[in-house]
């Protein structure tokens, strides 16, 4: 009887070429793991390392001008002043509104002011410019409120008469224990913004409130990052 013989396996080109894919697939894909996340370590390093330069900046920014207006609320012209406008004297501001002037120029700030208790400016470095805080009521801001409270006053906001941004710190100014004004100081601070070295980051800076009040990007800035109530 004749023995049957099998035909030998026929090789066929390509026959193999799906089992070669995913041998390299399989190859390959802990390599792309690997590099995309030394990739994203890199960025995170980059973003932390930029992240910091700007808090640092912003920090130092403010932190010169903290001391200003505990310092000008312990001027006896200051001082006397307000006492005579307590005491209900007719008192001329000038001499108070040239100190104010001048202290602001030395500082490099926006501006600086002064209010009785009730929250009325009673003189200002701008008191000879068309847009002067004199006579105008800033109770209702918290910087005021919290200076009235014996605190350190700090807010960021759109300034109601200058229509800049700025933060403000302000300092109650005190006489035999009681609060009889209130020193404020105003910095600009685009000039944080506009100066900030041109990188592959964009920042924002916001409030409590979550409203970007410091950006990198024009458009970014005074607007909330959550729909407002």
């Amino acid at each position: 009887m004749e023995q049957s013989r099998q035909s030998p396996v026929e090789y066929k080109p390509g026959a193999y070429r799906p089992l070669l894919v995913l041998f390299l697939l399989a190859a390959l894909i802990p390599l792309y793991l690997a590099s995309r996340n030394i990739a994203e370590e890199q960025l995170n390093d980059k973003a932390s390392q930029h992240l910091t330069r700007i808090y640092n900046g912003l920090s130092t920014t403010l932190a010169r001008h903290t001391y200003l207006p505990a310092l000008l609320a312990e001027q006896n012209t200051v001082k006397n002043y307000l006492s005579d406008l307590a005491d209900g004297h007719t008192t001329n501001p000038d001499a108070v509104n040239r100190d104010l002037e001048k202290s602001n120029l030395i500082a490099g700030t926006s501006e600086i002011y002064l209010m009785t208790p009730t929250g009325t400016t009673v003189a200002a470095s701008n008191w000879n410019l068309e847009q002067t805080f004199i006579g105008k009521n800033f109770s209702f801001r918290p910087y005021f409120q919290e200076a009235m409270q014996g605190k350190l006053g700090r807010y960021y906001a759109l300034g109601t008469t200058s229509k800049a941004r700025g933060y403000y710190f302000s300092r109650p100014v005190y006489e035999n224990n009681s609060v009889i004004g209130v020193v404020t100081t105003k910095i600009s601070i685009s000039d944080f913004e506009e100066n900030w070295p041109g990188e592959e980051f964009e920042f924002i800076v916001t409030g409590t409130d979550g409203m970007v009040f410091l950006s990198s990007n024009r458009e970014w800035r005074l607007r909330p990052l959550e729909p407002l109530s």
